[in-house]
């Protein structure tokens, strides 16, 4: 390997090791800033999953309940007219 081809393998392997560290310090910075509510995990498609964080699945439920409460108001209004 000649100096110069050793130059362009490190600029090669720089490159993606750049991405990657980069892609995970976004990462890190969603799950610990709490924009991250859930993983799929598996080696197969068959054998894929969902991991939900912890108290996750409370936002949907109270998402749920305040599009309920929402559709209940709107049909009492709707009931007066």
């Amino acid at each position: 390997m000649t100096p110069s081809t050793h130059i362009e393998a490190g600029q090669e392997v720089a490159a993606p090791r750049q991405q990657i560290t980069q892609e995970a310090a976004e990462l890190q910075r969603a799950v610990s800033g709490g924009e991250v509510d859930a993983f799929v995990v598996g080696q197969s498609e068959d054998r894929k999953r969902v991991l939900m964080l912890s108290d996750a699945h409370l936002r949907y439920q109270l998402l749920a309940m305040y599009q309920e409460k929402q559709q209940t108001l709107q049909d009492v209004l709707e009931t007066k007219r």
